[in-house]
């Protein structure tokens, strides 16, 4: 198996807020960027193994999802003042 050091980050996995061993990871010469969230599978993992950016991902896609269709319900034809027609 190849690894690639630009696809690859450091998530540090803990509760503790002191006493933190602060070190550096480098794989193939290049140092790897230390990161708070990353998604892992399709699932978002923080650092403090909490689901709140998988509930803010979710809920925000409902909303879109919710905004889109009643944008879509409301220009549907059936949903359009109809014209009056008038004879000259």
């Amino acid at each position: 198996m190849d690894f690639h050091p630009q696809k690859c980050s450091v998530l540090r996995v803990t509760r503790a807020t002191s006493n933190l061993i602060q070190s550096e990871y480098i794989l193939k010469g290049i140092k790897l960027s230390i990161d708070k969230t990353t998604k892992y599978l399709g699932v978002d993992l923080d650092s403090e193994l909490s689901w709140r950016h998988l509930y803010d991902g979710v809920t925000n896609k409902a909303k879109i999802a919710c905004l889109v269709s009643c944008v879509g319900i409301s220009e549907t034809p059936l949903n359009k003042p109809r014209q009056m027609l008038t004879s000259h």
